[in-house]
């Protein structure tokens, strides 16, 4: 786990960028989605204002 830590970056996702994304996956309301590097959150937002009854979990390794 050290070694995952030590070599963790954030790479931010630009907003336009998460909705094309969100759009081009197609997802619905009984989707259940998985972030396993939630960082800022701009992935999980974009999909919550796209598909509000998903059920969303994030992890995050290096929380800020």
């Amino acid at each position: 786990m050290a070694e995952i830590r030590a070599s963790s970056q954030l790479f931010v996702t630009a907003d336009p960028v998460c909705h094309q994304m969100v759009d081009l996956a197609e997802l619905s309301d009984s989707d259940r989605i998985l972030e396993p590097e939630a960082g800022t959150g701009a992935i999980l937002r974009a999909i919550l204002e796209a598909v509000p009854l998903a059920r969303c979990d994030a992890v995050e390794l290096t929380p800020r």
